[in-house]
């Protein structure tokens, strides 16, 4: 369901819980009324879990890395901009959710949902290793767990992460 199918419902009550990705989760609570009933960080280790990944078809990998390295530089570049400048970064933020929508949110609204969330350009590989394997156990997976060994290859990030003197990720 879109998130914007979502939120009318839930403010309509036409359905009684949803799960949606901050920014929304604080507004269908502030302005829905709605409660939390489970924050998601509390079954993860140290509260980190993946919602969004870099993903480039092997071909493309092998064929351009050096554009791959590119926008992996250009996201570590703006991941750590934001988080040193959240304030400015989330007026942007706002000021892109009331073009799309038509309406901003309010700042504390904005301050509530960061406060839930981290931005990393960590892939943070265990959480969806744990995921899939979650959900090969409740059967979405197939009759075998599929080998994932090598669904990731963080080699070029970690070599930006090494350009940069930061800790490389696993």
């Amino acid at each position: 369901m879109a998130k914007k199918q979502s939120e009318t419902l839930f403010l309509k009550g036409e359905i009684d819980a949803a799960w949606a990705p901050e920014p929304w989760a604080t507004r269908l609570i502030k302005e829905g009324n709605g409660r939390l009933f489970l924050d998601e960080r509390d079954l993860w280790p140290k509260g980190q879990f993946v919602t969004a990944h870099i993903i480039v078809s092997t071909k493309f990998l092998q064929e351009h890395p050096d554009v791959v390295k590119n926008f992996i530089r250009a996201h570590v570049e703006l991941t750590d901009w934001l988080n040193g400048h959240l304030p400015e970064a989330k007026k942007m933020l706002n000021a892109q959710i009331q073009k799309e929508t038509g309406k901003a949110l309010s700042p504390a609204l904005l301050d509530e949902a960061f406060g839930r969330l981290q931005v990393t350009y960590d892939p943070l590989r265990s959480s969806l290793l744990n995921s899939a394997h979650s959900a090969f156990e409740a059967g979405f997976l197939g009759k075998t767990m599929p080998d994932l060994s090598n669904l990731y290859d963080l080699s070029l990030l970690n070599q930006v992460l090494a350009e940069k003197k930061l800790k490389a990720v696993q």
